[in-house]
């Protein structure tokens, strides 16, 4: 008979991790530590944690209260810490299955670092109720990668900042595996009984205040120090050149010889260089050398693979693990203020799939159930025991809203909510993205979610490269590969964008169709919104190149024309030009041809027509709109478009442009007028925020420039409810429906969408929160305004 398995492999769905861990004498008497204490609960309590290891550069550099308060804001609260010296051999092994791969230039570097003061290792307690993945996963996602280039804003190593791939400020426990063995690397084994009877006690513990006092007396043992690689660079070069001057010295000569060819990107030679140094006698400042060393030597060996490269991540947002149970759960699942009602009574329930009004309706908040209200005390409609009851006579529940084309920031979610916008499509998706789209960071106070993948481009024609952080393709197989990727990734809408060709969309189409994906994104230029739909796209988001195949002919000549005029005009002049062309020149028997071909291809159309209104007008008319009190001013100051690095070229010649601008908004207003008359899916999306797009309100814009377009009140709110809702429901499953979430409103929306502007109170996730509550979220995003709405 095979051996049970052992109590902590639910901890990994990494099969070579647990083999390896299992031979190591530290994990294995570390585990028995936990079972010890905790017995069958030690499971589940680890799969609670998310444990970091704040390295000496964090501690110098200052940086972990600003790591704390990120914690905080994800729903992690701290409850052990301890400090710890990250000396030689306890860092090797730490870092044993990653480390194979490392240069001896990197460990030497490691050697100076790791030990250099006093890490805080610390455990935090993941809130996030119900649990659907371990804290360490939820948390790896909100980390950022090691490497600067690629991390991205909302992550912690995004707002810890750092120039290089060794001075991260964090290390983190990738499973809760991982917790144990390092348990068993970083302390000694009399210590295991301690933490682990702290942490299994953990859940109800908050180790806050002494968590900050241990800080603060850490901080009063190291001194603070400015990490700068420039000016440890400048200081460097100051001490050779003043040895220099004492007299010739060829080691000096050659030590700087190096940091030159460093500072031109050349790998520095660290063992050539300490050598030198050493030969001169010259001893520079400890911190110094880390900050060159871990910033210019060449880190991993070439075509090395770590032992265990693998972190599980993938593994367990695809499903492989198992969340275990909590021996005593907890009986609330759903956090509710304590004035939290449980029924919305005598309300008019706006059905906007059915176009009509059910009046004296009740909604129990408990179950999202809609029943009659019925007369007073008839049992089948009245709920037993006590009751907290939100009056609805007057009122009219209507289904939240969605913003189907945003880039989700934290720090916008309470705009959407106080806007009513209760459900978000990301279109430019991350790790982070894809733990919230999955309902696993239930802690964050913000819209559900919906996101692509990140974008799928081409190499661009017009500039160096197109944005940061695309995955570019070039072909065919590429595509195929690209999407496939991130299809295991665990995207389940793939986005593309403008410089994509017909091959590589055609690749990935092909995965999509195999593996049930949607694709999305901008109509690639070079090719028509009926070629994009025929490759696969389920929905194009804005207007942007729809005029491509759709001009009158001498038009469309002059468009070619123009093409090979490009470098004459310049790009001010060129885009002005351009925009005047397509403006002018559309055939409009095309455009119906094409609203007939993309509605028989149950292709979706995002006009997102908000972003030609308000990103394209004069600066000063854009700043006197009150919604920009709620962005802080530097983002709004980056909203010019002397600023704004996609419009600089335009600045000299923006008056036109905006001209332009206004008249092409109308054609836009036409368009999608023919696309709803010939029965093309039009969905309500922002951009936000794009310039002058501010999260929440912009969607009111635009829901009124879709009745400006000639959708009546009730498609228009339809656009943003049922409309999404069914079309994006094999992308995001089943649940993605408008039956969760209701707004309260004080007129009929059928009549006026005005009405949606201010609710007069939200039920989000079975909570009710009043019009005060929606304008104290409002109140707490409130900013300093921009000095008399200047520029600045």
């Amino acid at each position: 008979m095979a051996p049970a398995p052992a109590w902590w492999r639910p901890l990994t769905v990494v099969d070579a991790k647990a083999a390896e861990f299992a031979r190591e004498t530290g994990f294995r008497e570390a585990a028995a530590a936990f079972q010890s204490i905790g017995g069958r609960r030690a499971g589940a309590v680890l799969q609670r944690l998310a444990v970091i290891t704040f390295k000496p550069e964090a501690v110098v550099g200052r940086r972990i209260p600003t790591a704390l308060e990120f914690m905080r804001r994800h729903g992690f609260r701290p409850v052990a810490f301890r400090r710890v010296r990250l000396h030689r051999y306890r860092a090797r092994e730490l870092w044993r299955y990653q480390w194979n791969v490392a240069t001896l230039d990197r460990l030497s570097v490691a050697d100076l670092l790791m030990p250099a003061c006093d890490s805080l290792w610390v455990a935090f307690w993941d809130e996030t109720t119900p649990l659907t993945m371990p804290g360490t996963v939820r948390f790896r996602s909100l980390k950022g990668p090691a490497y600067p280039s690629v991390r991205r804003e909302g992550q912690l190593r995004y707002e810890l900042g750092g120039t290089n791939r060794m001075m991260t400020f964090i290390h983190a426990a990738d499973e809760p595996i991982d917790i144990v063995r390092e348990s068993g690397v970083l302390f000694d084994s009399e210590d295991y009984p301690a933490l682990a009877g702290e942490l299994i006690a953990a859940e109800d513990a908050d180790a806050t205040g002494e968590l900050h006092a241990c800080l603060s007396r850490l901080h009063d043992s190291v001194p603070s120090l400015e990490l700068d690689i420039d000016a440890a660079m400048s200081r460097v070069d100051t001490v050779l050149a003043d040895h220099l001057g004492q007299g010739p010295s060829p080691d000096l000569s050659a030590a700087r010889h190096e940091l030159t060819r460093a500072r031109d990107g050349e790998t520095l030679d660290w063992a050539g260089f300490v050598r030198h140094l050493e030969s001169a006698d010259v001893q520079l400042p400890l911190w110094d050398r880390i900050q060159i060393g871990a910033q210019h030597i060449r880190h991993d060996e070439e075509n090395a693979v770590c032992t265990i490269d693998d972190d599980g991540r993938t593994g367990w947002l695809s499903g492989r693990g198992t969340v275990l149970p909590m021996e005593a759960p907890r009986s609330a699942q759903v956090r509710q203020r304590d004035d939290a009602p449980t029924e919305v009574t005598d309300v008019t329930v706006v059905d906007v799939a059915g176009g009509r009004l059910w009046p004296r309706m009740t909604l129990r908040l408990a179950d999202g159930r809609l029943t009659p209200a019925g007369r007073t005390g008839d049992p089948r409609t009245t709920a037993t025991g006590p009751r907290r009851v939100v009056d609805g006579s007057g009122l009219f529940l209507c289904p939240g809203l969605h913003d189907s084309h945003v880039h989700h920031r934290d720090d916008d979610s309470a705009l959407y909510l106080a806007n009513g916008v209760t459900r978000v499509r990301n279109m430019w998706g991350s790790e982070q993205h894809l733990v919230l789209a999955a309902g696993k960071d239930a802690t964050g106070f913000g819209p559900r979610m919906l996101t692509t993948s990140p974008v799928i481009d081409g190499p661009a024609e017009t500039q160096a490269s197109t944005w940061p952080g695309v995955v570019q393709c070039r072909s065919y197989g590429e595509g195929i590969k690209a999407a496939t990727e991130l299809a295991d990734e665990g995207y389940r809408m793939l986005k593309v964008y403008g410089n994509v060709t017909r091959e590589t969309l055609a690749g990935v189409g092909e995965v999509a169709r195999e593996r049930g994906l949607q694709v999305v994104g901008h109509c690639p230029g070079a090719l028509t919104f009926e070629e994009a739909a025929g490759l696969g796209m389920s929905c194009i988001e804005h207007l942007e190149n729809v005029e491509t195949g759709h001009l009158l002919p001498e038009y469309a000549r002059a468009l070619r024309s123009l093409g090979r005029r490009y470098r004459q005009l310049g790009p001010g002049h060129a885009a002005v030009e351009a925009l005047r062309i397509r403006t002018t020149g559309i055939d409009w028997q095309a455009i119906e041809r094409m609203a007939d071909e993309l509605a028989a291809s149950g292709t979706a159309v995002c006009p997102t027509l908000s972003l030609y209104r308000m990103m394209f007008q004069e600066p000063e008319a854009a700043l006197r709109d009150p919604a920009l009190d709620y962005i802080a001013p530097e983002r709004v100051r980056q909203w010019h478009p002397r600023q704004d690095f996609r419009l600089r070229d335009l600045a000299p010649v923006w008056p036109e442009v905006v001209a332009l601008s206004r008249r092409r908004l109308e054609n836009c207003l036409e368009i999608v007028a023919i696309l709803h008359a010939h029965g093309v899916r039009i969905i309500a999306g922002t951009d936000a925020p794009n310039p002058y797009l501010v999260p929440g309100f912009s969607l009111h814009h635009e829901l009124s420039l879709l009745v400006q377009a000639g959708l009546s009140p009730l498609d228009a709110l339809r656009c943003a409810t049922t409309v999404p809702a069914g079309h994006f429901r094999g992308a995001a499953g089943a649940d993605w429906h408008t039956d969760d979430d209701y707004l309260l409103l004080d007129g009929n929306p059928l009549e006026s969408l005005r009405t949606l502007r201010r609710p007069e109170g939200l039920v989000f996730r079975g909570v009710h929160r009043s019009r005060r509550d929606l304008t104290a979220l409002l109140d707490a995003q409130r900013r300093v305004p921009l000095e008399a709405r200047g520029e600045g």
